[in-house]
């Protein structure tokens, strides 16, 4: 809203003139990137697949401030019926009792059923005259929903489940609202899939109770880290060697340890040959907690799963610092003997 005053000759004040502009679409915007925002911050720190969930449809109450959220997935039951499996705290006794359905009937047919039956995004920018909403919009009405948003989420390109969102007014979910609300739902496949993997990984290392035991007691370092990568398991070498607690290490990149020595192109190398799927051999410089610099004869391998996707890297770094203690204490006796012997003769 804008204003201006009117006046007459005398230089009187005779009217004001106000200015009114429409600005629901730059909220609507607004409120689906406060969401997206909120969720990218969840994305990192969430450590199950219930605290990922749960607090992403809090988000989209508390930071997006929509009025409710929620998470739902398909059971192959009789009725092809719909299970919550997340949501907002707010109006959290939406659903209790409430039918729906993802099959192809009466109670499939409103956003959420038919988002999970057809896998696509829908909108209904108007609970009070879309006819497919009537079996929900008389308690709708009553939470004070007028339109919402359900969005399918995939993992590795399987249908998982869908976020259902509800806005307390009309067509609160324009096209750049959508665009936004499919990249919040791509963001939680790719999220599900990462928790995915890691416990997977985590049962792996956790079944093989001997071999553990081996690798926690070996003399180098063993860092397994994911896709992303993200460090999941470190043995107590690894603390021994970079100076970093176990925990500090644990849902870090490995770059961590980086100590700024190397060019780019050999990291480049080196990721190339590890996305193709071959191992790297060399020796890195890397950094202590501390700040000190030494050296490290790494081994990095990738790790595939029955069906040949990799899923985990793993790298067995040998401490090259007492060698070259060692080297560095021989090079100084033969310089010694060298000036010894000159000085005899």
């Amino acid at each position: 809203m804008c204003s201006s005053d009117l006046h007459d000759e005398r230089g009187a004040l005779s009217g004001i003139v106000v200015g009114l502009s429409d600005c629901q679409a730059e909220v609507v915007v607004r409120r689906a990137l406060r969401t997206l925002s909120a969720a990218n911050a969840i994305l990192v720190r969430a450590e199950t697949e219930h605290e990922l969930l749960h607090d992403m449809c809090e988000a989209a109450v508390t930071d997006g401030g929509y009025l409710f959220a929620w998470y739902g997935r398909r059971d192959h039951d009789a009725g092809q019926s719909i299970i919550r499996v997340a949501n907002s705290e707010q109006h959290a006794g939406y659903l209790d009792g409430l039918p729906i359905s993802w099959g192809d009937n009466a109670l499939g047919q409103g956003p959420s059923g038919t988002a999970l039956r057809l896998e696509q995004t829908q909108i209904v920018h108007d609970f009070r005259a879309d006819r497919s909403f009537r079996p929900w919009a008389e308690r709708a009405e009553t939470r004070g929903f007028r339109s919402s948003i359900c969005v399918p989420v995939t993992v590795a390109g399987v249908l998982d489940g869908a976020l259902s969102v509800y806005a307390g007014e009309a067509h609160a979910f324009d096209t750049d609202a959508v665009q936004l609300m499919d990249e919040l739902a791509q963001q939680m496949g790719l999220g599900l899939a990462k928790l995915r993997t890691t416990q997977q990984l985590t049962r792996a290392l956790a079944e093989h109770s001997l071999l553990m035991t081996a690798i926690d007691q070996a003399a180098d370092s063993i860092i397994v880290t994911d896709m992303t990568p993200s460090i999941i398991y470190a043995n107590p070498a690894a603390r021994d060697s970079t100076g970093y607690e176990l925990a500090e290490m644990i849902g870090q990149n490995p770059r961590m340890f980086k100590s700024g020595l190397h060019e780019p192109a050999y990291y480049e190398a080196m990721w190339q040959r590890l996305a193709g799927g071959q191992s790297f051999h060399g020796v890195m410089v890397n950094r202590r907690k501390s700040g000190e610099i030494y050296e490290e004869d790494a081994t990095i391998t990738p790790v595939h799963d029955a069906d040949g996707s990799l899923v985990a890297f793993v790298g067995v770094k040998h401490d090259l610092t007492r060698e070259r203690q060692i080297e560095q204490a021989i090079s100084s006796e033969h310089g010694d003997r060298d000036v010894a012997l000159a000085v005899m003769r």
